[in-house]
């Protein structure tokens, strides 16, 4: 059984449609590179329904030096592109040899140091810094090596040198890294679980206690203004941090306030449509992220109606900006206006737009994004505490087993498969 507090389910999962307009509010697009995920899609009978990314989604380009510059489908590309100097590619070279701190195992190395002590602070600033704007919006210095970029990490402790680890994941294949969506957008993923799950899925529920029972647990709540109480053997928490410290805090072993301290990044989804013949860029990717240090105040802006089809009316382009984060939080806080006002004076920059967009929207997210900074660690800790301390009473969500679609997709069925085995 799904209780859900809300009128729709999907949490992040919101897909606009308006006037022939079809905009992500939340996540973009799904990767298929996680079997889990393959396998949910399968399930769903979405796999014959997804739609891949045009071709053209395969170019990214960044923002640097006045204009925007395509960047290589894989890091080695680097060496023969005009995103670095000759001095930075040379850094790159001889990333092999960069040296290993003897305490590998420490988790608490910044992104920012782990980037710097291995490729150099060009290389940080010009494609890492704004890579990282592109998942977490989130600051590199703050940021833990090892659980915001643990494939990353990973590759240092097991192989020495990223180069090398790249190389070995090159040659040995992958699943695919190319996006994918659905013709109503991402939505229907969740749509299309909520119409399988059917009776199983309880809206306008909203929980207020979890009482621990001797065989197992009692859930209190209120829906559409009357109390109800439903016994459960299993109890599951796919929530943010800070609902899931409240919800736990009656619970006898389930000291878990320290969630709350987990940060966040607020970011700001600004949604624009235009005329094709008022912007002069062709579009012709999946679009562009913005370093920090540089003279742009959006992290970057997606360009949907390249990707997938009937993102936008015909004659017209969908473009999608992201403004805010861990180190621009005032710019969350700004009215409507303002935001609309500064994301567009940065995209007429960018991509030479001279008219007012035919249709916008703003959403906010707050508290937004997990960060998963120094000091990590004693989360999980505090998390793997609970589930120890207080058995059938599962933590699942993107502050504690990564932030992305397929990270969510993946920890949930494993968990899933865990009390099959167990109930058998």
């Amino acid at each position: 059984m799904l209780l859900e507090a809300a009128e729709r389910v999907g949490g992040t999962f919101e897909t606009l449609h308006h006037e022939g307009w079809c905009c992500e509010q939340g996540p973009n697009t799904l990767l298929e590179s996680d079997p889990a995920v393959a396998s949910l899609l399968r399930d769903t009978g979405l796999a014959t329904e997804r739609l891949a990314a045009d071709p053209t989604a395969r170019r990214r380009y960044l923002w640097l030096d006045g204009g925007l510059v395509a960047v290589p489908g894989h890091p080695l590309g680097l060496l023969r592109s005009s995103v670095l100097s000759r001095a930075a590619k040379f850094r790159l070279l001889r990333e092999p040899w960069a040296p290993t701190p003897p305490d590998i195992g420490e988790p608490d190395e910044s992104v920012a140091d782990f980037v710097r002590r291995r490729l150099g602070s060009e290389i940080l600033e010009r494609v890492v810094e704004p890579f990282l704007s592109g998942i977490y919006a989130g600051d590199p210095e703050r940021l833990a090596v090892r659980w915001a970029l643990p494939k990353v990490f990973r590759l240092e402790r097991d192989q020495g040198s990223l180069v090398k680890g790249l190389m070995a994941a090159r040659s040995g294949g992958a699943g695919s890294r190319h996006p994918i969506s659905f013709a109503g957008g991402l939505e229907a993923l969740t749509e299309r679980l909520a119409e399988r799950l059917g009776d199983a899925v309880r809206r306008r529920h909203r929980v207020l206690t979890i009482e621990r029972r001797a065989s197992g647990f009692r859930v209190r709540g209120e829906a559409d203004g009357c109390a109800f109480a439903i016994a459960a053997e299993h109890v599951l928490l796919a929530l943010p941090a800070s609902p899931t410290a409240d919800l736990l805090e009656p619970i006898p072993g389930a000291d878990a306030a320290a969630l709350r301290e987990i940060p966040h990044s607020s970011v700001a989804v600004i949604s624009f449509g235009f005329a094709r013949r008022h912007v002069d860029h062709a579009l012709d990717g999946f679009g562009f992220l913005a370093p920090r240090n540089g003279d742009l105040r959006i992290l970057g802006c997606l360009f949907p109606s390249s990707v997938f089809p009937h993102r936008a009316p015909t004659g017209h382009v969908a473009l999608s900006c992201f403004i805010g984060g861990r180190t621009d939080p005032a710019a969350v806080e700004l009215s409507d206006s303002e935001l609309l006002e500064r994301s567009a004076a940065d995209l007429d920059r960018v991509l030479g737009i001279g008219a007012a967009p035919a249709f916008s929207r703003v959403r906010r997210w707050r508290p937004g994004i997990p960060q998963y900074e120094l000091g990590h660690q004693r989360f999980l800790q505090v998390a793997d505490g609970v589930e120890r301390d207080v058995p059938n009473l599962h933590l699942l969500g993107n502050w504690r087993s990564g932030v992305s679609i397929a990270d969510c997709i993946r920890t949930a069925a494993e968990r899933a498969e865990g009390i099959r085995a167990g109930a058998d």
